[in-house]
């Protein structure tokens, strides 16, 4: 049974580690290793399927790491985890609930792997949140240091679902931060500038061909007066719903599209893509370029420079004065002359060429 003091240094353990701390996982390790001294650890995270992966470790090297993953895996007693976990409904597992030690040491993962090593002893942490695994934390003992106590195993099994949480939380705050770094990268080197408007019109982001086209638009040298600007250039269209369409000023155009996102309290909030651009590559030199890849009819290419223009099926009908039904055959024509299904598809294939003329 657990004392005060145990309880104690549970408490501290737990707020010692907050989830938004830059690796998480070296930081719980090293707190296991500090507070509860434990040296030997592996921390493995687990992808969409189930399937772990990414060790850290502590005082193991990584070339034991290597063979692991390239081949002792395989004999790991305690694989696969989600099945044993599942299994036992436990939050700590030992070697003893899988087998003796007695055979536990007469296997080849304990003979070429782990007795190479100098460890005897291993209990795991599945760490599972609503029948999700996501990672496992490995503990290890030498035979000199002996087998786990009873009181280890109490104050792993409080801490798990603590960690569990964290390490959730933790691995969507690093999501969001590669998808932030993957986009920003992707934007900064686009052709397009790309400005990115909060639910109340205040800028997110902007990249930086943004930014100088705002400036060109109203002839200033402040980038923040220009997204300024602009944004109340457009917020009237925002307001009356004039999405996709493209918008006309000066020599740019400017094309602004709605994007739901959800957001950490599990609510959702709109925000608006505003697409820049130089208007001065007309739409029909674009579609020449398509039509010597393509071979379209000329009713065809109307259709296209509708989409472009981001008008709606029912709107082409009534602006070439046709039926909507000849829209549709139109553009599914032009979906398998291209190799696509999708007006995002199109859209973005024109984009492509624009760049080149």
């Amino acid at each position: 049974m657990l004392q005060s003091k145990d309880y104690d240094k549970i408490l501290q353990f737990v707020v010692s580690i907050p989830p938004d701390t830059n690796n998480y996982r070296k930081k719980v390790l090293d707190q296991l290793k500090d507070i509860y001294g434990y040296n030997y650890m592996t921390f493995f995270v687990a992808d969409n399927t189930g399937n772990l992966g990414n060790p850290i470790a502590s005082n193991i090297s990584n070339y034991y790491l290597e063979l692991y993953n390239q081949y002792f895996y395989k004999l790991d007693i305690f694989r696969p985890i989600d099945t044993l976990s599942r299994s036992f409904k436990q939050k700590v597992v030992s070697v003893t609930d899988m087998m003796s030690y007695e055979q536990f040491v007469t296997t080849e993962y304990y003979n070429d792997f782990f007795k190479k090593m100098n460890l005897h002893y291993q209990i795991i942490l599945p760490l599972i949140l609503d029948e999700k695994i996501l990672g496992v934390i490995g503990l290890f003992k030498t035979k000199e240091e002996g087998e786990f106590a009873q009181k280890d195993l109490l104050v792993l099994n409080n801490i798990n679902k603590h960690i569990a949480s964290n390490l959730k939380a933790s691995l969507f705050i690093d999501n969001i931060q590669n998808e932030n770094f993957i986009f920003k990268n992707c934007a900064y080197q686009a052709h397009l500038g790309i400005l990115v408007l909060a639910q109340d019109l205040s800028p997110l982001y902007y990249n930086e061909v943004a930014s100088q086209i705002c400036m060109d638009i109203m002839s200033c040298n402040s980038a923040q007066s220009s997204i300024s600007f602009v944004t109340n250039i457009i917020y009237e269209k925002i307001m009356n719903r004039m999405f996709n369409h493209i918008i006309l000023h000066d020599s740019y155009q400017i094309r602004i599209i709605p994007q739901i996102i959800p957001k950490s309290n599990g609510t959702i909030e709109t925000v608006y893509i505003v697409y820049l651009s130089d208007s001065e590559k007309p739409i029909g030199k674009i579609l020449d370029k398509m039509d010597n890849i393509y071979s379209f009819s000329n009713r065809e290419k109307e259709i296209i420079e509708q989409i472009y223009y981001g008008l709606g099926n029912r709107e082409i009908a009534e602006k070439l004065y046709v039926s909507i039904y000849t829209v549709k055959s139109h553009i599914e024509n032009v979906y398998k002359k291209m190799g696509i299904n999708k007006r995002v598809s199109l859209i973005n294939i024109i984009n492509e060429i624009s760049y080149t003329i």
